[in-house]
């Protein structure tokens, strides 16, 4: 059976090097994220390098809509082997300015990992090399005082506070679905990746760098001992 993976919050940054990195070992890409346009356009550049791949446009924060965008993609493509976690959604505007829909809307990103994951597990389970990997963040250290002065500096304590609570959440996963044979790893990314919305200027790190960890972390058992690698 050929393996699928479901990249999650697709754009023109780590999620598209992942994609190209796993779908040139073999496996089959399912991508999502809301521009279904955008998308498509992906698709059809990931099928000229010899990628089989598909389209799944879904609101990722709508946690209505993972159900049905999870059962289409094991009736297209097969049932999930990996389940790539990129979403990101931030509001750089100081917390206690924060409105009540705009607190909700970052917060939500974090519940609707949590439910793909739930919809995931059936489907990987089973599985030989099952695993779940998430793109995590530098903000999360919350141990590093110079990080923290940043994240408070540009208002992005919720984005902060989100990223620690998703590096806690790989942490106690790796460990409730060891016994179940899947995998879960983080790549922690500390610096601006090049050709994000991120990137002004030189300097950054190399989308194809991150995603080459995230096979490594999937496919090196000896790397999969330690669940968090930072670049």
């Amino acid at each position: 059976m050929s393996k699928v993976i479901a990249v999650a919050g697709y754009g023109p940054g780590i999620s598209h090097g992942v994609a190209r990195a796993f779908g040139k070992n073999g496996f089959k890409v399912a991508l999502l994220a809301r521009n279904a346009a955008k998308l498509e356009g992906y698709v059809q550049e990931l099928r000229r390098e010899g990628i089989e791949a598909a389209a799944f446009p879904v609101d990722l924060h709508d946690l209505s809509q993972l159900e049905k965008t999870f059962s289409a993609i094991n009736s297209t493509l097969g049932p999930v082997t990996v389940l790539h976690w990129n979403v990101y959604t931030h509001v750089l505007k100081p917390v206690l300015e924060q409105t009540p829909e705009e607190l909700t809307t970052q917060y939500q990103g974090l519940a609707a990992f949590v439910r793909a994951v739930q919809l995931a597990v059936p489907q990987l389970e089973g599985q030989a090399k099952a695993a779940i990997l998430v793109t995590g963040g530098g903000f999360s250290q919350s141990d590093i005082e110079g990080v923290q002065q940043f994240v408070a500096m540009v208002n992005a304590n919720t984005a902060a506070s989100i990223s620690a609570a998703k590096h806690n959440l790989v942490a106690n996963l790796r460990h409730s679905l060891q016994p179940k044979g899947i995998r879960v790893a983080e790549v922690m990314v500390t610096q601006v990746v090049k050709g994000t919305a991120f990137d002004n200027g030189p300097g950054g790190l190399e989308a194809g760098a991150i995603a080459e960890l995230f096979w490594k972390q999937y496919s090196d058992d000896d790397a999969a001992l330690q669940f968090c690698v930072k670049i």
